[in-house]
């Protein structure tokens, strides 16, 4: 919990200094998570263009890519598409973490930029009905 603590306040702190910079008020930055732990997002901020932004940040203590993304996060990033952005912090522990983002994290499953692990993932279809 500390690392993602650490992670979400990196990204938090690093995306009000890019809104100030647009010229903006820097509390539309909102660490949602910091408020609501199970909300299916950690920050909202706004875009260059003035829209609606969504922030998921998954920190490591190492190098690796691999992280939990639950079913509200994923179809949040599905709903929001470019507005989504994912952000993994990597080695969040140390003096000198380094943090990429993934804008559209979906759309980059067709080029197979990012995967996703399927051997959990349930699907549900239409019940029969009783006859």
């Amino acid at each position: 919990q500390a690392t993602g603590r650490r992670a979400e306040e990196l990204v938090f702190r690093n995306e009000r200094q890019r809104v100030r910079r647009l010229g903006l008020d820097e509390n539309l930055v909102v660490w949602t998570s910091d408020l609501n732990p199970g909300a299916d997002h950690d920050i909202k901020s706004v875009d260059d263009d003035g829209g609606d932004l969504w922030l998921e940040v998954k920190g490591t203590v190492g190098t690796d890519g691999r992280f939990v993304w639950s079913v509200g996060e994923f179809t949040k990033a599905l709903r929001e598409r470019s507005r989504y952005v994912l952000w993994r912090v990597y080695e969040a522990d140390t003096e000198h973490p380094t943090a990429r983002q993934f804008r559209d994290p979906i759309a980059m499953l067709g080029s197979a930029q990012v995967r996703v692990g399927i051997s959990s993932l349930t699907m549900e279809v239409e019940p029969l009905e009783p006859r």
